[in-house]
């Protein structure tokens, strides 16, 4: 009987926005956040990060987007959700709970791809007062970190 390759199941999640993709993709920039990051990574943790993350990360000019290319490399094309009308859905249902003073839109996005993952999540942000409070509007409660970048 053949055997197949097991695949082990991800220990838990770390979702990137873009100052958590910048910081992984320019790791010199945050060595503190950078070194969380992987460590988690070596106790299987899996990085995913929405795809509008993307278009805010992919601004600013040549080196960036290179580094950021080249980092998603390491990662795959599965590590990039994208945002279908589903997901949207579930975005808009976090902003209609959590009720934030400013636009957070792409953060909810975020959130939402966070609360679709199973177990432990960490999300990866420079705004982490927002990402927490749109998190209390999600089943992350009890399973989720907030780590500042």
């Amino acid at each position: 009987m053949a055997r197949g390759r097991v695949i082990p199941q991800p220990a838990g999640f770390a979702v990137l926005d873009c100052q958590g993709l910048n910081c992984m993709a320019n790791p010199a920039k945050n060595v503190k956040v950078t070194q969380a990051l992987k460590k988690a990574l070596a106790e299987n943790f899996e990085v995913v990060l929405a795809s509008v993350t993307l278009t805010e990360a992919l601004q600013g000019g040549s080196v960036r987007c290179t580094n950021v290319h080249r980092y998603l490399k390491t990662l795959g094309a599965e590590a990039v959700i994208s945002v279908d009308a589903g997901l949207a859905k579930e975005a808009a249902q976090v902003l209609d709970k959590a009720r934030p003073r400013k636009d957070c839109t792409i953060d909810s996005l975020v959130v939402a791809v966070a609360a679709k993952r199973q177990g432990r999540v960490a999300i990866v942000t420079s705004d982490p007062r927002d990402i927490a409070r749109l998190m209390g509007a999600t089943s992350l409660a009890g399973r989720s970190s907030v780590v500042q970048v």
